[in-house]
């Protein structure tokens, strides 16, 4: 088996006093996740493969430098055909950093252009709740009942 070391993007905010996460839906297989993608040996770190994924399939709609804001990391693995995926999954807090509408308009009316930037079709940000009703990623659903469930009771 091939090790891939990935990286995995939770981002969250609260708004009106409700908690909602982001996520994009893939134009390869259709099916909603969180944002996700190999960290690159340009990127040098696990950090910095967050950063650029984020502004990658958020079409530029989220450009942040990781330190900026409250985020906590822990670790898990994915097995999938002959790869063992290692991921580093990030929670990002994005409280305060635009608006709900605002990030999805910027995503809509994006003039980035080139292969890295289409690689999802539409962005939804939505409760857990709602979330939970959609067509989710195998893996996506996994780190939503083990992780993100436990956390947003605590």
């Amino acid at each position: 088996m091939k090790i891939q070391h990935k990286v995995l993007v939770v981002p969250y905010l609260k708004y009106k006093e409700c908690e909602y996460y982001i996520i994009v839906k893939g134009r390869r297989y259709q099916d909603w996740t969180f944002v996700s993608g190999s960290v690159d040996e340009q990127d040098g770190s696990s950090q910095r493969a967050v950063e650029r994924e984020l502004f990658e399939e958020t079409k530029g709609a989220i450009n942040i430098k990781l330190h900026e804001w409250e985020h906590k990391i822990f670790n898990t693995m994915h097995i999938e055909n002959d790869y063992i995926m290692l991921y580093n999954v990030y929670f990002v807090d994005l409280t305060g950093y635009k608006l709900p509408h605002d990030i999805v308009h910027e995503f809509n009316h994006s003039m980035l252009r080139g292969k890295i930037y289409q690689e999802n079709t539409r962005m939804l940000i939505a409760s857990l709740d709602y979330i939970q009703k959609t067509p989710l990623w195998s893996f996506t659903k996994k780190i939503i009942s083990e992780y993100v469930m436990i956390d947003s009771v605590n």
